[in-house]
């Protein structure tokens, strides 16, 4: 894989207050690379499927791969495209659909899978052609990325009509509602707490007129509780293999001395069904005292301990990033159809104080395409 580094370009968009670039140098990866990518995902995919509650799944997918990439000069991004493992799955993620449109206003001769425009034509077969109220949670994305996406919408041909869940005119609104935001009881985009609100939104999913494209924690694909019943073993080098339920005798090993310091001190305590980095705790971090609160107080409580491994770095524009690979496909009776690819990156200090790759925490994006 290649990215040229000095021809980057801010999008106009911005994350947490940070520009997202896209790359408009050539980005290239080879036949044998993407075919690697794509059956690595597919197979994962597979063992994920066959445990899901949901058999009629379809839906964007991204995958977290952390990559291994040979032969790094210095002041490049170029190497071999292998990973060596995957750390999460992602369904329906609202960021992911920004993020095409973002990718595709830059590069509008993309040859991959559109899934806006597979989502207009579903939602306008299920509204039958009536206009639909767009409504929208906060804090997961900034409003240039929901802007975006809209506009992406709109010139598809939907009839939308933004709705504001704040505004009390909103529940005077009787039609169809396209509700794009994180569901997830763990996910971080929040709806209104008002009784009026939540009336209003129920008494229309009650007659069939809210779509919403992304599941209630306990029934995500993407959970990570699936992810840990996996045999695969491309999955369970980063995620499945390490990993001890944090109960009263792994809490007892984590105290064991190794190499003259506690186990713990190279370790990670992460919900099973967390989200956006939250709730995510280094050993390294805390003294033995502290380390020992924190755990009384999370036994029995869905967390697990973890070897700390670092994400991979690079040199990019002369600053050094932690940086992982997310490959992204629509799914249609559990086959993959590529979609397009970002790169997260953080400035490589910042990752190692804050052990989290996560949009929520800063980290950038840095989307593009793979040819």
């Amino acid at each position: 894989m290649y990215i040229k580094n000095d021809c980057s370009d801010n999008t106009g968009l911005f994350l947490n207050n940070r520009p997202v670039r896209v790359f408009l140098g050539k980005i290239t990866v080879s036949d044998p690379e993407r075919k690697q990518m794509i059956d690595l995902c597919q197979k994962i995919w597979n063992d994920i499927f066959s445990r899901c509650r949901n058999p009629d799944f379809f839906g964007l997918v991204r995958f977290d791969l952390v990559p291994h990439l040979s032969g790094l000069p210095e002041g490049s991004f170029v190497g071999d495209l292998s990973f060596s493992g995957i750390y999460e799955v992602n369904c329906h993620s609202p960021e992911d659909l920004a993020a095409f449109c973002a990718i595709s206003e830059t590069f509008s001769a993309l040859d991959s899978v559109n899934p806006v425009r597979i989502l207009v034509e579903r939602l306008r077969t299920w509204s039958d052609d009536k206009k639909i109220g767009f409504l929208s949670g906060s804090c997961l994305v900034k409003d240039s990325w929901r802007d975006s996406y809209v506009v992406a919408l709109r010139s598809h041909g939907l009839d939308l009509c933004l709705l504001d869940p704040c505004n009390p005119k909103t529940f005077l609104w009787n039609g169809p509602v396209y509700r794009w935001g994180d569901y997830r009881e763990t996910g971080c985009t929040q709806y209104p707490k008002d009784s009026d609100f939540r009336r209003w939104l129920l008494n229309l999913s009650e007659k069939g007129l809210v779509a919403n494209p992304v599941f209630p924690s306990h029934y995500d694909p993407s959970n990570k509780f699936f992810l840990l019943g996996s045999s695969e073993s491309e999955m369970g080098r980063f995620l499945g293999n390490n990993r001890q339920l944090l109960s009263r005798e792994d809490f007892d090993w984590s105290l064991d001395h190794v190499h003259g310091q506690h186990r713990y001190c190279g370790l990670v305590l992460k919900p099973d069904n967390g989200a956006s980095g939250d709730g995510v705790y280094f050993g390294n971090n805390y003294k033995t005292d502290e380390w020992s609160q924190l755990c009384f107080g999370l036994i029995d409580q869905h967390y697990s301990l973890w070897e700390r491994k670092n994400l991979p770095r690079t040199v990019v524009d002369g600053t050094d990033y932690a940086f992982d690979f997310n490959p992204t496909f629509w799914v249609e009776n559990g086959h993959l159809h590529y979609s397009h690819s970002l790169v997260r990156m953080c400035p490589w200090d910042k990752y190692l104080k804050h052990g989290i790759l996560n949009v929520s925490k800063g980290a950038g994006f840095f989307a593009h395409p793979v040819y």
